[in-house]
């Protein structure tokens, strides 16, 4: 299966053994080191740079919580763990279940008594393949934008329309980018008319870490995580003054900056952030024997962020965030021909906000939060050079959505951890395509986590988890997702099984657009199931994992674009898909992080199961765009300051017919980059530069097709901070 060879045109044969079998020699053998796992309370996200005394060592928690005491003997030492903002705590490593500790922090004045032990532990036992990953980490990758970031993740795909600045999305095990949502903060930020996001749109520095939940979860869904859902952390707003200047450029002719303060006044902290691009995005291709310079794909877009934090009592906490998001810039068909590229010439313009206001109240027992948010979207499109009728074609959609997400979080038990939530949101679409359109949704959900009193051997643990989440659409009535899944953590490995339905409303374009728009459309349903097996463990000074997960999804009514006539396009209902694959994961890393090691692969097969038409000639087929494998290996290092990396990436063909025409097929490729910094202190400032080059082979590749990749080039980076 890894390497099966592809033998159409232009396809390359992948074999990932020679790349991942390295990865699991140099693991075999080794020394077991002690380490455990600090976890935030709340969150259940790692908690670094927590500070653990053991007889006379002192260690620190690293970017993913992890404190590792190699061989020391500290079974029956007590170890103290302190660090800002959370309450100390005293453990003995012996006493440790799971390998994991859960520190409170210190949202109240008044002392809480923390439980000796919280039930379950959804970041270790959630029955699916599920990725944390903290923004420290993304830095230690090389990685300087979220969609970069994303692609070097298993399951996740990322579809480019050309170089930076140009329209991104995001595709989950070979799901559309429509069935795969994204969140701010829990807050949904797809577009209700398109129904897709561009992770281009939010910054990296502007994130603390980001959730990837394979397969959706029962507290993100909008309706719409059938491939899963993505959730981004904002970064903790600082409660002492702080500040970050980033600026980069590129031999594309692109420059971006970045800076982030942090100023507290009182009991009110802020935080400013501001995010500029501007750009040509200047590179040449080949087609046949054209050598073309791209034109009209220059870009100018900033985005600023507010927010504010006050407490309002010793356990209510409040936050404001305002989020804006402004783009112009080339919106190029796809290339056919030097000569077509001179009146290449439609732009695209984008103005979105985003305004919420977080409520959170926390007791020893529970945790409530309340977010409100607005949402406006403007979109405006113009091609000068076409023209129906007398008319060029043009554009302009606003989009208006308000909404109410209510989350609760309660201890019912030791054994018994108990999430519910309810949301609702109207949405208004305002279109020069389709007129007016107006959308009311409701939605309910509850999840339980239910450690099993029983154990199957020793030290190993049993969760239980069941959810249920009930939709309501003004327009396509209700629908019940139901899920359930089963894990089993022991000491190195956990082992889970799940399965869950899910849905999907046709979004606005989905149903109006004009031309081509189909009122008829059905909501897509779906079945998921999943299996897979983790298992880490400390070896001598190295820490290593490797995952394997299994999935099945069942779609019906699956919504697909279908070419009516050489211009115009009609979604239809595809009766059923089949979508089955595998994602396997390996990670090694010294406990220092001066060497690691990270390799990626997944390989999904997705064909039209059911007959929409008499003698089909469809049936069994590939779905178009979709790679049937994806991998990447990720090799960083460095010491004293100095760090270097190198990544390796690719992908097998594509078809981009239901036909499946072997001579109409987007290649396979294979890219590379590489980087290397330097950090160090200058007048009491934190000062990296940067260096590295996208694409080493030159080679020419597409995302989209008629939209190819920019080849080689180069970026420098300074970063400044207090």
């Amino acid at each position: 299966m890894f390497s099966r060879p592809v033998t159409f045109a232009g396809a390359t044969k992948l074999n990932f053994k020679s790349y991942f079998f390295p990865v699991l020699l140099s693991s075999i053998c080794g020394l077991q080191a002690q380490q455990i796992s600090i976890i935030d309370f709340w969150t259940e996200l790692p908690v670094d740079s927590v500070m653990a005394v053991s007889h006379q060592d002192t260690l620190f928690s690293n970017s993913n919580g992890v404190v590792d005491f190699g061989l020391f003997k500290i079974a029956e030492r007590p170890v103290i763990l302190k660090k800002q903002d959370y309450y100390p705590q005293t453990i003995l490593y012996k006493n440790i279940k799971n390998g994991s500790v859960k520190l409170m922090p210190m949202e109240s004045s008044a002392p809480i008594d923390v439980f000796s032990e919280r039930p379950g532990n959804p970041l270790l036992m959630t029955p699916t393949h599920t990725t944390f990953i903290h923004a420290s980490e993304i830095k230690e990758q090389g990685f300087n934008t979220l969609d970069k970031a994303l692609a070097a993740q298993s399951g996740i795909f990322i579809k480019s329309y050309g170089g930076p600045g140009q329209i991104q999305s995001i595709s989950a095990r070979g799901m559309s980018a429509e069935q795969t949502q994204v969140f701010l903060d829990g807050i949904p930020v797809n577009s209700f008319q398109l129904g897709s996001a561009d992770p281009g749109q939010y910054n990296l520095d502007q994130v603390e870490s980001v959730e990837i939940y394979r397969g959706g979860n029962p507290r993100l869904g909008s309706g719409g995580t059938i491939g899963g859902a993505i959730n981004l952390h904002s970064r903790v707003i600082p409660d002492t003054l702080d500040y970050s200047l980033k600026l980069r450029g590129e031999t594309l002719n692109n420059q971006f900056a970045d800076l982030t303060i942090g100023l507290p006044t009182g009991f009110l902290n802020h935080e400013f952030s501001l995010h500029y691009e501007n750009g040509e995005n200047e590179y040449t291709v080949k087609t046949g024997s054209e050598k073309i310079s791209l034109t009209n794909r220059d870009f100018n877009n900033w985005n600023f962020r507010y927010r504010s934090s006050l407490p309002i009592a010793s356990d209510l906490h409040t936050e404001l965030m305002f989020y804006t998001y402004k783009f112009s810039g080339g919106s190029p068909a796809s290339l056919k021909n030097e000569r077509t590229e001179v009146t290449n010439n439609a732009r695209i313009s984008y103005d979105n906000n985003l305004t919420a206001l977080h409520l959170s109240y926390q007791k020893q027992r529970y945790k409530l939060n309340l977010r409100a948010f607005l949402r406006n979207n403007w979109n405006e499109y113009i091609d000068p050079d076409s023209v129906i009728g007398n008319d060029i074609i043009s554009g302009c959609h606003f989009n208006h959505e308000t909404g109410l997400i209510g989350h609760g979080q309660f201890i019912i038990s030791k054994r018994f951890l108990l999430n519910s939530g309810l949301e609702v949101s109207r949405q208004k679409a305002q279109s020069t395509a389709f007129g007016d359109k107006n959308r009311e949704r409701y939605a309910f959900f509850l999840r339980g986590d239910y450690e099993l009193p029983w154990q199957f051997l020793n030290d190993c643990t049993t969760q239980l988890y069941t959810g249920l989440r009930a939709e309501s659409y003004a327009d396509f009535g209700n629908a019940f997702l139901p899920g359930i899944g089963i894990t089993f953590y022991a000491s190195f490995i956990k082992v889970y099984l799940s399965g869950g339905k899910n849905f999907r409303a046709p979004t606005f374009n989905e149903l109006y657009w004009q031309p081509g728009g189909n009122p008829g459309l059905k909501p897509e349903e779906s079945i998921n199931f999943e299996a897979g097996v983790e298992y880490g463990r400390s070896l001598r000074s190295f820490n290593f994992m490797l995952g394997l997960s299994a999935y099945s999804i069942r779609p019906k009514n699956q919504i697909r674009w279908i070419p009516l006539t050489s211009n115009i396009s009609s979604p239809e209902n595809i009766l059923a898909v089949d979508s089955d694959g595998i994602e396997i994961e390996a990670r090694l890393a010294d406990v220092t992080k001066r060497f690691q090691m990270i390799a990626n692969y997944n390989y999904g097969f997705a064909v039209k199961a059911d007959s929409d038409l008499p003698d089909d000639p469809t049936i069994g087929k590939r779905l178009p765009f979709l790679p049937e494998e994806n991998w990447s290996i990720l090799l960083q290092t460095g010491t004293s300051g100095l760090q270097c990396g190198f990544v390796i990436s690719g992908s097998s063909f594509r078809y981009t017919t239901y036909s499946n025409d072997p001579y109409d097929i987007l290649p396979a490729y294979r890219t590379a980059g590489c980087w290397a910094g330097y950090e160090f202190t200058a007048y009491r400032q934190k000062i990296t530069v940067r260096g590295g080059c996208e694409n080493l082979f030159d080679k020419q590749y597409e995302l989209t097709p008629g939209y190819p990749m920019p080849m080689r080039h180069f970026y420098f980076e300074l970063h400044v901070t207090n």
